[in-house]
């Protein structure tokens, strides 16, 4: 059980208030209520308290995964998760802010899965002089697709030549070192 699972019903640290279990997590959600106040949140903000919690256990799950020719989606999912760089160098052309939200990372990851290991239409372009990035729903061989979305993702004084690859060590290693 990860620690997202246990908090999920986690209730305040001094437990009863007046008689009612207060919920730690939806205070922290809504602000505006002091803590152990007699108010309760309304069902809106629990839906999105119990949203989130379902998208943060889905990227867990994710991250976690042991289905078989999973390990090189578990490993480049892991290391956007964990990674400190700058998300607009390497994430795919409109998903720059996935790690912004747990649903955001969710969708991000479920896209992610069904390009690498249900469709097959992911790679990576590396360019000589700026950071690879990840391009997704798109095949390593179409390269008119692939230099559309260089030419979004770089601007064009700055363009060169680029490689396009599906090795995830050349990709962690290439985003790395930029």
């Amino acid at each position: 059980m990860s620690i997202f699972t246990r908090l999920r019903g986690a209730k305040a640290p001094y437990g009863l208030y007046k008689g009612i279990y207060v919920d730690f997590w939806s205070i922290l959600i809504n602000s505006s209520v002091p803590f152990l106040s007699d108010h309760l949140v309304d069902s809106t903000k629990q839906a999105w308290i119990d949203s989130t919690f379902e998208a943060i256990e889905s990227c867990e799950h994710y991250l976690t995964l042991q289905d078989a020719g999973a390990g090189e989606f578990k490993t480049l999912a892991n290391w956007i998760y964990f990674a400190e760089q700058n998300p607009y160098g390497f994430m795919p052309v409109g998903w720059e802010t996935a790690k912004g939200t747990a649903q955001g990372f969710k969708l991000f990851l479920d896209t992610l899965h069904r390009a690498m290991l249900n469709e097959g239409n992911w790679c990576f372009v590396e360019p000589q002089i700026h950071s690879s990035f990840i391009v997704l729903g798109v095949d390593a061989h179409e390269e008119e697709k692939i230099q559309a979305l260089v030419d979004k993702k770089i601007a064009l004084p700055y363009r060169r030549p680029f490689t396009v690859h599906q090795d995830i060590a050349r990709f962690i290693k290439h985003v790395t070192n930029h």
